[in-house]
């Protein structure tokens, strides 16, 4: 199996003018390559390869003169950028507020070991055969031209989670793309992006495809157990390795852990650096007005009340 990134949209926050000067070195596109529209204080830079759009980037302006910007990566971008660095990109977004507005990973069955004919089987009997997120709510659908097999739909693509397509290319290679929409769901896989060692990577993009969608047997299903339920034969080589669904909600219930802790730590550190500024102020003017007084024009002048409490009178008697 190949693993691919085909796409990727994400929205930065707060970005200066040279910020974006950065971002066209790191996706190595010359500036003025770009075509470009402007309205108000919308700016919209696109620029493509072989006719065909492969970078899209929308610059909005807010009061403060900083750049929102919302930069798209389509996947003729990633097929004609040999020399592009996505860890330097991700490097890059990571010092700024962002969130991931979609991500395409597309799985390549090189080693030529599914069938298409079997996959057509299990999705027209996906209630025997197909479990996971894409197919909870509703059956793959299989599109043709006239009698020709198109590719097999795995949900909406108005989803706002993700969505997902199944097709043979030219060479008759299967190909199965998924459209990570959640950016929970990306940053779990993107957070242990390295080009050099991929190895955590592709486990992540696997463990992700069979949450979204797993072939299984009709008799392993009958179970409706998780921990029971057996790969297809073929569905088990094209993976190569017997990994386990994401527990979504298991990982969010993680996260939001880790941001109350990361959220206590920040509002420790700025109640400290508040508290440490009053008293070095209440400080330097103790010698022309009482603490008392100095407490009372910081309350009418803030819109807070600020009062002595025992701790405070003991910092009033070491100043």
């Amino acid at each position: 199996m190949k693993i691919e990134e085909h796409g990727l949209v994400v929205v930065v926050h707060n970005m200066s003018d040279k910020n974006i000067s950065e971002l066209f070195d790191i996706i190595k596109i010359d500036h003025s390559a770009f075509s470009m529209k402007q309205s108000c204080s919308y700016t919209k830079m696109a620029y493509s390869f072989k006719d065909k759009e492969s970078v899209n980037l929308g610059i909005s302006k807010n009061a403060n003169n900083m750049n929102y910007l919302r930069i798209t990566l389509h996947g003729s971008f990633f097929d004609n950028s040999p020399h592009f660095n996505l860890d330097v990109l991700l490097s890059f977004i990571r010092r700024f507020k962002h969130t991931f507005k979609q991500l395409d990973i597309a799985y390549f069955d090189t080693s030529r070991v599914l069938n298409i004919k079997n996959i057509l089987y299990w999705c027209r009997n996906s209630e025997y055969y197909c479990v996971g997120d894409l197919v909870k709510l509703s059956p793959p659908k299989i599109v043709k031209e006239g009698y020709r097999f198109e590719r097999i739909q795995l949900a909406s693509a108005k989803s706002k989670m993700a969505y997902g397509t199944i097709y043979r290319r030219g060479n008759k290679v299967i190909r199965i793309e998924i459209k990570f929409k959640s950016h929970e769901k990306i940053t779990y896989l993107l957070d242990v992006y390295k080009k050099k060692n991929t190895s955590k990577y592709h486990n992540r993009c696997l463990r992700s495809l069979v949450s979204c969608i797993n072939f299984i047997t009709s008799a392993s299903k009958k179970s409706r157990c998780l921990s029971k339920y057996k790969m297809q034969k073929e569905w088990k080589e094209f993976i190569a390795s017997n990994v386990k669904r994401v527990n979504w909600s298991k990982l969010k219930t993680k996260r939001i852990a880790t941001l109350k802790i990361s959220n206590k730590e920040k509002f420790d550190k700025s109640t400290n650096r508040l508290a440490n500024s009053l008293v070095n102020t209440a400080s330097r003017l103790t010698n022309i007005a009482t603490l008392e007084d100095i407490l009372n024009a910081i309350s009418h002048k803030s819109g807070f009340s600020v009062a002595i409490d025992s701790s405070a009178n003991q910092q009033a008697s070491n100043i």
